[in-house]
């Protein structure tokens, strides 16, 4: 089940910024200026565990659907994960994995995401 992330860090200037997560999700709402408005932005990254993928949707922009290329794993480098454009979203699967998953989460964020994916 997802939870909220309580103290997510907050960058001046760049709007309010919430977190949930669990072992499949993570999805990252972004806001003008707190959680009482209505969003601007959202990403739900899936498939944490084998196939990362993000779904984005921006108020101005609309949606894009990447892959997270993590790059070769080697001990003495670290690289930042990086979006590339990848294929088909799994639409069907990931409705119903976030309707489960996110039954605990805020009823206003886990709505308007619900209805953010189904028009995708």
């Amino acid at each position: 089940m997802m939870i909220e992330m309580k103290h997510v860090r907050q960058i001046r200037g760049e709007g309010f910024r919430r977190w949930f997560t669990d072992d499949y999700f993570d999805l990252y709402m972004w806001y003008d200026h707190d959680k009482n408005e209505e969003p601007n932005g959202f990403q739900l990254c899936y498939g944490k565990i084998d196939t990362d993928h993000a779904l984005t949707w921006k108020k101005d922009h609309g949606f894009t659907h990447d892959g997270v290329d993590t790059g070769d794993y080697n001990p003495s480098e670290h690289r930042t994960p990086i979006l590339v454009k990848d294929g088909l979203f799994p639409k069907t699967k990931i409705v119903k994995e976030f309707d489960h998953r996110s039954e605990k989460i805020d009823p206003v964020v886990r709505k308007f995401v619900l209805k953010k994916l189904k028009e995708f």
